[in-house]
């Protein structure tokens, strides 16, 4: 990477444009633009990589505070070596019947409710993981489902064939079908429901002894001392291969920034057995805002 930036790209001249390949935010790296089009002089003058430096701190700056990357990044790289079928986008996605929700279920179908966190957290089916469609739904599925899953939507009206694309984008052909009737179906299956205890940063002192304090986070949204004391840190992406680092006879809070991400880590430690996981209204930024109110 270093050869390419400096003795490739930056003898370009000034005025050579410059098209992003990834979007700010996504796990393809650290500190990425928002900017759709940039030139090879405005990367001279303010991209921090682009300053002259030896090979071993550009190395460093690069390989420090990385976002871990989603399981489904492998499978990509080796779907892309092959021949595929195109994805025909105006397929229809085969509505379930309560009794075939119910039997899906009991197959290892595996479901993905698109909800936010506090519809979810109201009631869902016992097993389901929370990946709302209002966020970055992709990337984020792809952290939290293998590959192999077969894979059950529950959706809004209307929104679980925009579900079943987006997952299509990223490899995950495999959804059997859609909860039809959304959340109404939950009432006709009673005995496959559950809710979700979310904790509100005014009752942080309520915490049980003993819980173990988990921040799905990225590394570098940790840098500067910005954490919870004594939280334990397994990024979401890490999360399905770690998740028994984790001690089972204790309750465990999950957090994130905001709050969105710390409800698709609690949902999916509750399907993998963990029975008593909250998770953090608002997250890292709530309790922090908490404590600097504390602090006047």
């Amino acid at each position: 990477m270093y050869s390419t930036l400096h003795d490739v790209l930056l003898t370009l001249p000034d005025a050579t444009k410059v098209m992003p390949a990834h979007g700010a935010g996504s796990s393809c790296g650290r500190g990425l633009s928002d900017e759709l089009e940039s030139n090879i002089g405005a990367q001279r003058a303010t991209n921090p990589f682009a300053a002259p430096m030896p090979v071993a701190e550009f190395v460093g700056m690069v390989s420090t505070g990385q976002p871990s990357a989603p399981p489904y990044f492998q499978v990509d790289a080796a779907l892309n070596l092959r021949m595929r079928e195109l994805l025909d986008p105006d397929e229809a996605v085969v509505p379930f019947t309560p009794a075939e929700v119910r039997a899906a279920m009991a197959g290892g179908a595996v479901v993905v409710d698109t909800r936010s966190p506090e519809d979810f957290a109201t009631g869902h089916l016992v097993g389901a993981v929370n990946v709302g469609l209002d966020g970055r739904f992709a990337e984020t599925a792809g952290m939290v489902l293998d590959h192999g899953d077969e894979i059950l939507v529950l959706a809004e009206p209307g929104r679980h064939e925009e579900a079943a694309l987006r997952l299509a984008r990223i490899g995950f052909d495999s959804v059997v079908g859609h909860v039809a009737g959304g959340r109404a179906v939950l009432a006709q299956l009673p005995d496959l429901v559950d809710s979700a205890a979310r904790l509100d940063v005014a009752h942080w002192d309520d915490l049980a002894d003993g819980t173990v304090v988990l921040d799905v986070r990225n590394a570098g949204e940790r840098e500067g001392d910005q954490v919870i004391p004594g939280a334990v840190h397994i990024p979401l992406a890490e999360l399905t291969r770690r998740h028994d680092e984790l001690p089972s006879s204790r309750p465990v809070l999950v957090h994130c920034a905001g709050g969105w991400r710390s409800s698709v880590a609690a949902s999916l430690l509750r399907s993998r057995g963990h029975d008593r996981v909250t998770d953090l209204v608002g997250g890292y930024d709530a309790w922090a805002a908490r404590e600097v109110a504390a602090t006047r």
